[in-house]
């Protein structure tokens, strides 16, 4: 004879849960531009379709932003560029906050060039000796706090050009 027995328990799954902001943030580093623009958004929750919420800037933004882009050369601090807030006005319609777009940006100066002339970009980066080695590692950090509780520290280390050669 065989028993069969089946227990179950009930649970309740709480979708939304004690609410807590993550940072959400965008960026692209592009080293020909002298403005480096960053979004930075805050996770949101609601008992409501999240369409409601997204164009609501108090749902999205973070109020208090405080961050800078750091530079860094062989782990030394040479650099740090504070990011402004920057309020774009003509932001076509649609789901996220309107008809404001809040993004935040640094201003970057030219890289010297060789022999003290003024280069083409804005942002250094790494470079290779002659036998494959990195001389120079450059490093750009995100660094500082958001609505003063949230600590930020996000790096990249872009990837040194190789210098070639063409008649070989």
């Amino acid at each position: 004879v065989t028993v069969i027995s089946l227990l179950s328990c009930k649970k309740e799954v709480e979708i939304n849960a004690d609410y807590q902001a993550f940072p959400i943030i965008y960026g692209f580093l592009n080293q020909y531009d002298s403005l480096q623009v960053f979004k930075i958004n805050k996770s949101f929750l609601g008992n409501e379709d999240p369409i409601n919420y997204a164009g609501v800037q108090d749902s999205t933004l973070f109020k208090d932003v405080n961050l800078n882009l750091v530079e860094i050369e062989n782990g030394v601090e040479v650099a740090s560029y504070p990011l402004q807030k920057m309020v774009l006005k003509n932001k076509e319609s649609g789901v996220f906050s309107n008809p404001e777009n809040v993004v935040y940006g640094a201003a970057l100066p030219r890289v010297s060039g060789p022999s003290g002339t003024e280069s083409i970009k804005f942002l250094k980066e790494s470079k290779i000796g002659p036998s494959g080695e990195i001389e120079t590692r450059i490093t750009y950090e995100l660094r500082g706090t958001l609505n003063n509780d949230i600590n930020i520290n996000s790096k990249v280390t872009p990837i040194p050009e190789y210098p070639a050669d063409v008649f070989t």
